[in-house]
């Protein structure tokens, strides 16, 4: 047993000190591919782009996404390092072992149902994000026609639209989690 968990522990080290590198990896390359596929895209797909949508690809999602791309090696990580605990307390004491079962099998559905939830409302706000961006940025790239026409209020209204709708999302994002 004392083998088992000295080998969890170094296991998990190996994760937490591989985590920037695989981070630092995955991002150049999705980042690449994505840049790579603007440059190289046709103009006819191309043109109904928003500059804003693009760069928020770019940066922001890319983060996520990689973010995402590793938590499913650290799934499959707990869920051989539990099914090799489990197997061990199940032979050290079945009736204990099937009890913790029982009481823990509500609390995985819930978790469950909570994991869907929280995906659906993070993929509502990484549109929302990306809307936000693409607003900024195309009153930024139209800055000087703005002070030209004077349009102030109309630009800044319309470039925060989303604000509101973001930051409620991201306080039920923060209180899911």
């Amino acid at each position: 047993i004392t083998f088992l968990l000295l080998s969890r522990i170094f296991t998990y080290g190996i994760i937490l000190v591989a985590e920037g590198y695989f981070h630092a990896l995955v991002r150049r390359a999705i980042q690449s591919y994505i840049f790579k596929n603007y440059i190289l895209g046709q103009w006819e797909l191309l043109r109904n782009v928003r500059v804003g949508h693009a760069v928020n690809l770019m940066t922001t999602e890319t983060i996520h996404l990689e973010k995402y791309y590793f938590s499913i090696l650290k799934a499959i990580y707990y869920f051989l390092s539990t099914a090799l605990l489990m197997s061990v307390a199940l032979i050290i004491d079945f009736k204990i072992t099937i009890m913790l079962i029982a009481i823990s099998l509500p609390c995985l559905l819930f978790l469950n149902y909570l994991l869907k939830y929280q995906t659906k409302i993070s993929n509502e706000y990484a549109k929302t994000r990306n809307k936000f961006a693409a607003d900024v940025s195309e009153r930024i790239s139209g800055s000087i026609q703005i002070q030209v026409e004077g349009s102030h209020d109309y630009h800044l209204k319309t470039g925060l639209r989303t604000q509101p709708l973001m930051q409620r999302l991201e306080i039920l994002i923060g209180y899911i989690s």
